[in-house]
């Protein structure tokens, strides 16, 4: 999305609601959930009404923006900001909105992001991963779940309470390398690897217990490089609020 296009929803309530109906974002009420009566109308401050049961509901009900109690201009500006990578604190100054709000659309995108992916961390602060491209696709899935892939460890050296140092350590599983171009050429793990150490030392205040939201996210950015990212990320935030 272009910023004029986002300037004008940023700004407009109705048409930043338009927008996400029409993305399947938000639910686009035709009938009273309640009592299936088509007899609706909204009202006051985002809310509908229906006039067979004198039912009463927010129009953000069964979406993502229910749980994180935004209106529709506010996320799709937020969702602008983290496609761009600025940073939460900054995104809020932007937009003029309480930093918690950023901080809470940042992480639930990177939760929606990470669906898969569960979180594990031992008694030693160690992440096991598995790694593997398949068909020019970066997959990163845990190490205990995974039968196949090489193996990718981070570890954390606690710093101060906010912040941390990180290590990777990349193991490979033996591959003959057939030819002296793919011995000489980086492979697309070794392009991601790059891509990871360089977002994690980047990237301040990463707390451990968040490693794997970083992780799939820059998984997501990577194998995404070459499209629109925000068209992308709202995609993921479609299919995966919407089924669970």
């Amino acid at each position: 999305m272009d910023l004029i296009k986002l300037s004008e929803l940023i700004v407009d309530e109705k048409a930043a609601n338009a927008f996400l109906i029409e993305n399947k974002i938000l639910v686009d009420y035709k009938s009273c959930f309640k009592c299936g009566s088509k007899n609706i109308n909204l009202i006051r401050r985002g809310k509908f009404i229906c006039y067979g049961c004198r039912h009463e509901w927010d129009y953000r009900i069964g979406s993502i923006l229910e749980k994180l109690r935004t209106k529709s201009s506010t996320f799709i500006g937020v969702l602008k900001m983290f496609e761009l990578e600025i940073p939460s604190y900054i995104a809020a100054k932007m937009l003029r909105i309480n930093p918690k709000l950023s901080d809470n659309v940042y992480y639930t995108i990177r939760k929606l992001i990470s669906r898969d992916m569960i979180e594990e961390i031992n008694n030693k602060k160690v992440f096991e991963f598995s790694i593997k491209d398949e068909a020019g696709i970066i997959l990163i899935s845990n190490f205990s779940e995974s039968k196949s892939g090489d193996k990718l460890t981070i570890k954390n050296k606690r710093q101060s309470e906010y912040n941390y140092e990180f290590s990777i350590e990349y193991q490979r599983k033996f591959k003959k390398v057939n030819s002296s171009k793919e011995r000489n050429s980086p492979s697309l793990t070794a392009i991601f690897l790059r891509e990871l150490n360089y977002r994690i030392r980047r990237i301040r205040k990463i707390h451990y217990k968040n490693m794997h939201l970083y992780l799939k996210e820059t998984e997501f950015r990577f194998n995404n490089r070459n499209n629109e990212l925000f068209w992308e990320i709202l995609e993921e935030i479609k299919v995966k609020s919407s089924s669970g």
